[in-house]
C-alpha cells in the first residue's frame, strides 16, 4: 500500500504525528510478512520430514526399525505422519502407503519356483496343472513377485499384445489380401503365417479385412477360370445343355449359380450373349408338310372363333370378370386369360380394376 499523503494545510507538528503512525503501519506489515514466511517454511519442513518418514517406512516396515536408524522418537515419527495422514495408526498408514509384510525367505523361494516352471511351461493353465492348482492361483503368486520387485511378469495377455504387435509391423496390408484370396481357409493362412487364429483375427481386425468377402471374390475367380477353360476347350461359350453334359461341368455350372444366382446373371456381368440354339434340322416329305400347315390353319380357326366369342360375350356384358366368361363359355381358365390378353393388346377391350376387381370392357 502507498504512504498517505499529508495535507498541506496542516502544521509541521500534525505532519509528524502522521508519519510515525505511517511508520508503524509499515513495521506492522512487515511483521506478518515475516510470520508468514516462517510459517510456509515450517510447513515446507513439515511435507519433507514427512516425505523422509514415508520413504523410511516403506523401506523398513516398521517405527521401531526407523527409530534404530534415524535415532527420532517415536511420538515425534507418530506426529509427523499425523500432520499429512491426520491418524496415529500404523496399520492404516501402510494400508494408505500401499506397503506390505515383507516376504519371508521361503515366501521368495516358493514365488520364485512357481515363476520357473511359469517360464518352462509358457502359460498359466499348464503351470497350474503342474502344482494341482488354478490359473488364478497362479497368477496371483506371479503378480505378488512382481509386487515385491522379485522380476517381472508379463500376463499372457501383455505377452500376446507384443506378439500381435510385432506381426503387424513386418507385414502389409496388401500381401495379407493376396495371401488370404490364395488360400483355401483361414487355418492354411495361419499355418503360413505361423499364428494363431486368434490372432490372426485381431491382424485382420485391426487392418480392417472382412476375410468372407475376400474369400467369396478369390472363390467367384477360379469360377471364371474354370468356365474360361470350358469356353477355350468348345471355342464358344456354352450353353447349360453342354455343361450338364460332363459331371466336372456341372460342378462349375452348380458354382456359377451359388455365387451369381444362376447363368443369366454370369453372362449379364461379363457381357456373355446367350447362345443361340440351333435349328433341328428335319427332313419332311411335301404331304406330310401340306399336312402340318393345314393342321396349324385349323389351329388358328379355332382359336379366331374362341376369341371372337369372348369378344361378342364382353360386348353384351359389359363390365364381365374372367370367371364368368371361362363358366359361359366352358373354356379352361389359362386359355380365357390368354384370350383376353390380346384382345386388350389389340384394343379391342379394356381391362378396369385391380386384383379380385378386374373386369373387362368393350374399347371405347
Amino acid at each position: 500500500m502507498s504512504p498517505k499523503s499529508p495535507s498541506l494545510n496542516s502544521s509541521p507538528a500534525s505532519k509528524i504525528q502522521d508519519l510515525e503512525k505511517e511508520i508503524e503501519r509499515i513495521k506492522s506489515e512487515i511483521q506478518e510478512l515475516k510470520e508468514s514466511l516462517a510459517i510456509a517454511d515450517e510447513e515446507a519442513e513439515t511435507h519433507k520430514d514427512v516425505n523422509e518418514i514415508e520413504g523410511f517406512l516403506k523401506k523398513f516396515g516398521s517405527v521401531a526399525a526407523i527409530i534404530r536408524y534415524t535415532g527420532l522418537g517415536r511420538g515425534q515419527i507418530l506426529s509427523t505422519l499425523k500432520s499429512k495422514h491426520h491418524t496415529e495408526s500404523i496399520p492404516a498408514i501402510k494400508k494408505a502407503l500401499r506397503i506390505s509384510k515383507p516376504l519371508t525367505s521361503s515366501q521368495v523361494l516358493k514365488i520364485n519356483v512357481i515363476k520357473k516352471i511359469y517360464d518352462q511351461c509358457g502359460s498359466l493353465q499348464k503351470t497350474a496343472e503342474k502344482f494341482g492348482h488354478t490359473r488364478e492361483w497362479v497368477r496371483q503368486f506371479l503378480e505378488k513377485g512382481q509386487r515385491y520387485r522379485l522380476f517381472k511378469y508379463e500376463s499372457s495377455h501383455d505377452l500376446r499384445s507384443k506378439r500381435i504387435d510385432g506381426f503387424i509391423k513386418g507385414i502389409n496390408r496388401t500381401s495379407l489380401i493376396k495371401d488370404i484370396t490364395s488360400v483355401k481357409n483361414i487355418r492354411e493362412l495361419c499355418n503360413k503365417y505361423k499364428i494363431q487364429i486368434n490372432d490372426m483375427n485381431e491382424v485382420l481386425q485391426f487392418f480392417r479385412i472382412d476375410v468372407k468377402d475376400y474369400r467369396r471374390i478369390a472363390r467367384r475367380g477360379k469360377f471364371v477360370q474354370r468356365y474360361m477353360r470350358i469356353t477355350e476347350h468348345l471355342g464358344h461359350h456354352p450353353s447349360t445343355t453342354e455343361m450338364a453334359k460332363k459331371s466336372e461341368w456341372r460342378v462349375i455350372w452348380n458354382g456359377i449359380i451359388r455365387h451369381w444366382g444362376g447363368i443369366r446373371n454370369f453372362r449379364k456381368e461379363f457381357d456373355i450373349e446367350n447362345p443361340k440354339r440351333p435349328k433341328p434340322f428335319v427332313n419332311l416329305s411335301p404331304t406330310a408338310f401340306a399336312k402340318i400347315k393345314k393342321m396349324r390353319e385349323q389351329k388358328a380357326l379355332i382359336k379366331r372363333g374362341k376369341k371372337e366369342k369372348v369378344l361378342e360375350l364382353i360386348k353384351n356384358n359389359s363390365g364381365i370378370k374372367s370367371q364368368l366368361i371361362v363358366e359361359t363359355l366352358e373354356l379352361k381358365h389359362p386359355t380365357v386369360l390368354g384370350y383376353l390378353k390380346e384382345l386388350v393388346r389389340d384394343n379391342q377391350i379394356a381391362k378396369k380394376g385391380v386384383g379380385n376387381k378386374v373386369v373387362y370392357v368393350p374399347s371405347g
